[in-house]
């Protein structure tokens, strides 16, 4: 399918194609039990959003125009993340090599501390060094990347890839085989 238009068309073009709906409903079972594994923070704003955005894009390549490699573009969300999925959710709530509910990672600080209430890591969007997304209770996305020490505040799915895919505009979005 080819993208036309603003980058927020595009987005909704892209949402569209990869099954997405303001009012889609998707089966979250089996997250609650990756987060319970890990000690993680399961709010019903994850469910929520789960529920929303799971699974999109994962029959999907999105390619760039000229000079931008798809392949460097994430967004992946915890319980699509294969085998990796638990080390990699433990790893965007809490310090590597401390026990679940010790020590509170950084990047999950700073999106606590800019949400001023509890959050769940999400997912990850972003190039080369994506950004770890976490939800509030409220149901607005924090983003934090490493390189950065703003955290980036969304509304929605559609506000956070509008942002992620303004520099490398995505031309066209295929259906994998």
């Amino acid at each position: 399918m080819v993208l036309n238009g603003s980058i927020r068309e595009r987005v909704w073009q892209m949402l569209s194609c990869g099954g997405y709906s303001r009012s889609r409903k998707v089966s979250s079972d089996g997250c609650e039990a990756l987060y319970e594994k890990g000690g993680v923070p399961f709010l019903p704003a994850a469910r929520r959003f789960y529920e929303r955005c799971g699974g999109l894009f994962s029959d999907c390549e999105i390619v760039f125009e000229t000079g931008s490699d798809g392949r460097e573009f994430y967004f992946c969300l915890y319980p699509d993340m294969g085998e990796d999925a638990g080390a990699e959710l433990y790893k965007a709530y809490y310090d590597e090599g401390t026990s679940a509910g010790k020590r509170i990672c950084g990047d999950a600080l700073a999106a606590k501390a800019a949400a001023g209430t509890e959050v769940s890591p999400v997912g990850i969007i972003g190039y080369y060094y994506p950004a770890t997304v976490y939800v509030a209770e409220n149901g607005m996305l924090y983003c934090v990347h490493e390189y950065e020490s703003d955290v980036r505040v969304f509304a929605d799915v559609e506000e956070i890839l509008a942002y992620e895919l303004q520099v490398h505009r995505p031309i066209r979005i295929e259906r994998r085989r």
